[in-house]
């Protein structure tokens, strides 16, 4: 099964600082422009569930808007967490163009997303 290449928008229409929120086959992503430099992750904090592309970023750092989780844009990991991390996504540039690379829901994509939920459980 192939990924997908989803259209975020136009580099000067992501402000930075700022989340965007993509959906794509059931899956919500936060996309940031940090720097220039874009940044997707999983959109549900880890927490509760709170929208991560709500919240405030400084530097690589976004701040779930409900309870304060942090997170490092770069990597995902929820900060002062060990274990803890948000999916990370690429993302390409193709001329005035951003994408996000997304995989598709599939059986196999399913019992991985379920395998990586359980490793949290405990």
């Amino acid at each position: 099964m192939t990924d997908a290449m989803v259209l975020a928008g136009r580099v000067q229409d992501l402000p930075e600082g700022r989340g965007v929120l993509l959906g794509h086959d059931g899956r919500e992503v936060a996309l940031f422009n940090v720097k220039g430099e874009f940044r997707a992750v999983d959109n549900r904090c880890l927490h509760e569930g709170g929208p991560i592309c709500r919240g405030s970023v400084v530097n690589w750092t976004v701040t779930c808007p409900r309870h304060h989780w942090h997170y490092d844009l770069r990597t995902g990991e929820a900060i002062g967490r060990p274990g803890r991390r948000l999916r990370c996504y690429p993302v390409e540039v193709q001329g005035d163009q951003v994408y996000v690379r997304m995989p598709r829901r599939g059986a196999l994509n399913g019992i991985q997303e379920l395998l990586r939920g359980l490793a949290h459980v405990g």
